[in-house]
């Protein structure tokens, strides 16, 4: 018998088995039995099983698990489509509808931050609030135009400019003040403080601010008191009106009394002050109670501003 390695493979002539020996050797499972070393005496195959391949007693090579964890073929995200261009909005003129909201508060804050840059931190007084310039800045522009803005009492000129701006290249804008000392009983701290201030420089001060903004061509200031240029102003030519100077109740009344008149139809007028009680007082008798003017609500809303629309 000649061996061919780990395994041989025996000749016929010594195949000799009984039936039960065969049978036995058949039972015989190679799978998954350990490594032995090969059998030099062993029976020989019979011719069967000469033909067929030797079983190796080596483990079976493991069947490779499908991988869970495995990062997912890339696909490459489909182009999203272009959005079409918007159409051109049209330009607006003078006699157009007014701008979008969006758009005004936009001029606002542009004419805020650009044109009122200074505070009257030294005397504490003349200071045009965010807030404040907001309410101008929507009633005036809710009036007709060409715009004929006039404000009474400019100190500073604060409030002046911001509505010089919004109706520049739109109409024009006087402010009245006659820059003179002057006696102010209801509010005495404000007195107090008004008469340490040298009225000439508070005067060149506003024409700078005005000058140095560019508005030259739009705002006016006029050193009068309201009550001498009233009779300069026709009536029904003013579009919007701002009541800011002196306080006490007979003042406040003999503004109102002499410009309301003034105001067109449509027109808005602002009254500063209206928390103190002489002014609230005025502005009810003559304006509360008429049935030419409405209240307006602002979108923001400070206690001490009332504005009325005339509405006849």
């Amino acid at each position: 018998m000649k061996s061919t390695g780990r395994y041989y493979r025996p000749t016929y002539s010594s195949q000799k088995k009984t039936k039960n020996t065969r049978k036995k050797r058949n039972n015989v499972n190679y799978v998954g039995q350990p490594e032995q070393e090969p059998i030099q005496n062993s029976e020989p195959y019979t011719e069967q099983e000469a033909d067929t391949e030797p079983v190796t007693n080596a483990e079976p090579e493991p069947v490779p698990e499908a991988v869970t964890n495995a990062e997912p073929e890339f696909v490459p995200e489909p182009e999203p489509e272009p959005e079409p261009e918007p159409e051109p909005e049209p330009v607006a003129n003078e006699e157009s509808e007014p701008e979008p909201e969006a758009k005004a508060k936009g001029e606002l804050h542009y004419h805020y931050n650009n044109l009122v840059q200074f505070r009257a931190k030294d005397i504490g007084l003349g200071v045009c609030s965010r807030q404040k310039a907001t309410i101008l800045f929507q009633l005036i522009r809710q009036t007709p135009a060409p715009h004929f803005a006039v404000e009474i009492g400019v100190h500073l000129a604060s409030s002046l400019v911001v509505m010089g701006a919004v109706v520049k290249g739109k109409g024009t804008c006087v402010g009245i003040d006659p820059y003179k000392p002057y006696v102010q009983k209801s509010l005495p701290k404000v007195q107090e403080r008004l008469n340490k201030v040298d009225q000439e420089w508070v005067h060149e001060t506003a024409c700078k601010t005005i000058s140095t903004h560019d508005l030259d061509s739009t705002v006016k200031i006029v050193r009068e008191t309201s009550e001498k240029y009233a009779s300069k102003i026709k009536n029904h030519s003013v579009t919007f009106l701002h009541i800011d100077g002196n306080h006490d109740y007979d003042f406040v009344k003999q503004d109102i009394r002499l410009y309301k008149s003034k105001v067109m139809k449509d027109g808005v007028i602002v009254c500063n002050g209206y928390n103190f009680l002489d002014v609230r007082k005025a502005v009810d008798e003559l304006l509360g109670n008429n049935k030419s003017f409405k209240q307006v609500t602002c979108s923001t809303n400070l206690p001490y501003l009332i504005a009325f629309k005339k509405i006849k």
